[in-house]
């Protein structure tokens, strides 16, 4: 799960980083902000929380 996480957060921030380099800071935040509603429902439904 945390391998999973680390990929998906990894390619989101590439995501945010090079929009931000063409300007679209807006764009950046919103892939931020989705990168980290989806880790926390990766996490939950994994069940870690419970271990």
């Amino acid at each position: 799960m945390y391998k999973k996480l680390y990929f998906m957060m990894f390619n989101r921030m590439t995501d945010a980083v090079n929009a931000l380099k063409e300007g679209r800071s807006d764009d950046a935040l919103q892939t931020l902000q989705g990168a980290q509603k989806e880790a926390e429902w990766i996490f939950v439904e994994s069940g870690e929380e419970s271990k």
